[in-house]
């Protein structure tokens, strides 16, 4: 046991722990000193190159140009490409000129990976990066110029309130 705590003790204090170097006014770290620096370092480079993973949401319609509002906020137009950081239900709503207003509620399901306790090891310690990519697609309707549009019937209910 004693020899198992010995490498360690190196870490702590650096000098007159190795009565074979002589003492140069606690500045000159110990081998063991050098053996924790060189293990630490080590460790933290391994973390900070450790895996990750890369959540993108990729919108498209038919045709391109609408534009993309994702959980209320008007985030761009199709073909539209965002990361998202958290799995579940979003509500998305694609809007073109003379289309048919789109709402879709889409739902991102988690991926067996992502997991708790499993996310840890896929998160930080993989050495690679895990691609988790979704695709939407809808085509959008052209609005019929026959039937008319919300604002008509709008329009409509507001004049038949004004002669009642």
């Amino acid at each position: 046991m004693r020899r198992l705590a010995k490498p360690l003790t190196g870490l702590l204090s650096f000098a007159g722990s190795n009565p074979a170097l002589p003492a140069m006014g606690g500045s000159a770290p110990t081998r063991g000193a050098l053996r924790g620096l060189a293990l630490a370092l080590a460790l933290a480079l391994g973390l900070a190159l450790g895996g990750c993973v890369s959540r993108k949401l990729f919108i498209q319609s038919e045709p391109p140009g609408a534009a993309v509002m994702l959980d209320g906020r008007r985030v761009g137009t199709t073909p539209w490409e965002g990361d998202f950081g958290s799995y579940g239900t979003r509500r998305v709503e694609l809007e073109k000129p003379g289309y048919e207003r789109r709402i879709e509620t889409i739902e991102i399901a988690m991926p067996w990976w992502q997991y708790p306790v499993l996310d840890f090891v896929t998160d930080l310690l993989l050495p690679w990066t895990l691609s988790d990519d979704r695709l939407f697609t809808w085509d959008l309707q052209p609005i019929d110029p026959d039937a008319g549009t919300w604002e008509d019937a709008l329009e409509a209910q507001r004049r038949m309130e004004q002669l009642r």
